[in-house]
């Protein structure tokens, strides 16, 4: 359970006062594995958890300790630079403009351009 009442730096030091029950760590566990486990009818036993890059708990912990960080709403993490980047330019309408630095990833500049 996530505690109200820490101070800024106690939450990003002790991941929003969140505790690994498993091993009593202050800090909760790195899941390496990218898929998770379904059941007979492929149905997946843990439905949060889809895909590692978006769908698991360190990325709704993150996001949940952004959140509280920044007196956000909501907060939504990314798994790469390029996908936070297509998700911003996807909000801009038909024939609207945006203004980018030079100085960025090239990668990034040609998918722009394309896009």
């Amino acid at each position: 359970m996530l505690r109200n009442d820490l101070k800024p730096a106690t939450i990003a030091a002790q991941a929003a006062g969140a505790v690994d029950m498993a091993s009593g760590g202050v800090v909760p566990p790195i899941q390496p594995s990218t898929t998770f486990v379904r059941d007979r009818d492929y149905q997946l036993v843990n439905g949060d958890n889809v895909y590692l890059r978006s769908h698991n708990e360190a990325v709704r912990l993150g996001e949940e300790i952004l959140t509280r960080l920044e007196g956000a709403e909501d907060t939504q993490l990314f798994p790469s630079g390029m996908a936070a980047i297509a998700a911003v330019f996807r909000t801009v309408p038909n024939g609207g403009s945006v203004i980018v630095q030079s100085g960025i990833y090239w990668g990034t500049t040609k998918w722009i351009r394309d896009f």
